[in-house]
């Protein structure tokens, strides 16, 4: 995998993305205490209510509030992050609060970073608010954050990240350094709607409740991500995890359009119910990629050392495979638009059906297609295979299939409606199967 790959959501300066996160936590104790500054920049205060109340530090030059803290959790009644210039300010979590006296009216942060320089893990079992002028949010602590009914409300964009944040010269932020730490979502799950991006940057992430958002951004791996959201490599601390994305069984991930990068060569991933409701799902793993159930309104793009993907899968754009080795089984694949499979070595279709809406091609050193398995195309089928092709089930062309390979052993169906090309170089076998010129009207 390219140590260096291209932008995502991650902000292309702080100021107009501070990094599309996200925030997160986990069950209470039964309570935690307010967050614990770190310094005298960031005071602490509560609303009428009790709900606590940070009031951010000053923010630098370049409109970011930089706040350090000994430790950071948010309880079930919230957190206010109080942003506000005016006298008295109305919020969802607290009723009304006072001004920050570290502001200035027309000098609001539009970038708050939340950064634990002590040993805990971060717990957030409730949401985050920012007070005032509308603010992006980060929080990291690379010991770690586990989020259980965490969200965000006037946040434009939320990242939650195990990286350690590196500032310019002009305070911009100029990049994440992760080495280590994990992310867990759980229990009553995260909640980023009303955000419009949400990140998750980490060395490892594991899902095991629902994560609603609009744009997604997951970022696994020791990695340097840059302001303008490039992927470099860089050393891990400790082991490198076994899986760097996993989803339990009541995982998943809702959102608008997902994009997932993972690094740490080797390393898996496991997803589950993903859906993408306005656009693509792109996912990009530079170890084994399993994904079970997607649906996306856009394209379904994998990519992986080698993939294998199960259940119900759907895209109304194209859907595009690739990898080392593919396999797809007990499961439906259907595109309204085109379906592409790329292995380098072993092509695996196992009780599957495939369905694309305009043509699919199948490009492997090796193919093998078994009796309850069956591709059906509205146009073409093409099968470039340097080595085998072993087919048992059905391949169904709308409009004509070219196949070729190095040997071809056909004990099922081989038809289209238009012309059917066979190309076996070394050694042709029929003798079960069904190879028609044009399929039956």
């Amino acid at each position: 995998m390219d140590n260096h790959q291209q932008p995502t959501c991650f902000a292309q300066s702080l100021l107009s993305y501070l990094i599309c996160g996200l925030l997160a936590g986990q069950p209470v104790f039964p309570a935690f205490a307010a967050p614990t500054p770190a310094n005298g920049a960031t005071g602490i205060d509560k609303a009428g209510n009790g709900v606590p109340v940070v009031n951010i530090a000053t923010p630098n030059g370049a409109g970011i509030s930089h706040n350090q803290f000994q430790n950071y959790n948010v309880g079930k009644e919230g957190l206010i992050l109080n942003n506000a210039t005016g006298q008295l300010n109305q919020t969802q979590l607290g009723g009304l609060i006072q001004n920050n006296t570290n502001l200035k009216a027309g000098h609001e942060a539009r970038g708050i970073i939340n950064e634990v320089t002590g040993t805990n893990r971060s717990q957030l079992n409730g949401y985050t608010e920012v007070a005032g002028k509308a603010a992006n949010v980060m929080v990291a602590n690379p010991y770690g954050i586990t989020c259980n009914g965490c969200g965000f409300i006037n946040t434009p964009n939320a990242t939650l990240t195990t990286g350690k944040p590196v500032f310019d010269a002009s305070g911009n932020l100029h990049s994440l350094d992760v080495k280590k730490g994990s992310i867990t979502i759980e229990g009553q799950g995260l909640n980023a709607r009303e955000s419009d991006a949400l990140s998750i940057i980490a060395r490892a992430t594991e899902v095991n409740a629902q994560i609603h958002a609009n744009a997604m951004n997951v970022i696994a791996g020791a990695n340097r991500v840059d302001k303008n959201g490039r992927i470099t490599a860089i050393a891990g601390e400790g082991a490198a995890p076994v899986v760097a994305v996993d989803t339990g069984a009541l995982g998943g991930m809702y959102a608008s359009r997902i994009r997932l990068v993972s690094s740490d060569k080797g390393v898996g991933v496991n997803l589950g119910n993903l859906n993408a409701r306005q656009g693509d799902i792109t996912l990009d793993a530079n170890g084994k990629l399993t994904v079970q159930n997607s649906l996306a309104s856009g394209s379904l793009n994998a990519k992986g050392e080698s993939v294998t993907l199960s259940g119900e899968h759907k895209a109304s754009g194209s859907m595009n495979v690739s990898g080392q080795d593919i396999a797809l089984s007990n499961g439906t694949f259907a595109s309204d638009n085109n379906i592409a499979l790329n292995s380098e070595g072993k092509l695996t279709l196992s009780n599957s059906r495939l369905t694309a809406g305009n043509s699919l091609s199948l490009n492997a050193q090796d193919l093998t297609q078994d009796g309850r398995s069956s591709v059906n195309t509205a146009r073409d089928i093409s099968a470039q295979v340097a080595g085998t092709i072993t087919n048992q089930g059905q391949l169904i062309a709308g409009n004509n299939a070219a196949i070729s390979s190095g040997t071809l052993s056909n004990s099922g169906k081989i038809a289209a409606k238009g012309t059917t090309s066979i190309s076996a170089v070394k050694a042709l076998s029929n003798a079960a199967g069904r190879i028609r010129p044009r399929a039956a009207r």
